[in-house]
């Protein structure tokens, strides 16, 4: 890599920067979504519960 001319050093290592982010962003939306699945998941648990409790009859 030293014998290659700069540009062409500077655009594999603007390569290397993008492809790093893309894969946190890729990363952050995976944690993002898990995290959307889990609210929702939960959400629907305390909506059945509280019509168990007012099917049951309190």
């Amino acid at each position: 890599m030293k014998n290659m001319p700069k540009s062409i050093q500077k655009a594999f290592l603007l390569a290397s920067a993008m492809s790093a982010l893309t894969t946190q962003g890729i990363f952050a939306s995976q944690i993002a979504n898990g995290i959307a699945l889990a609210d929702n998941e939960r959400e629907r648990e305390r909506e059945s519960s509280s019509r168990t409790i007012w099917a049951s009859g309190f």
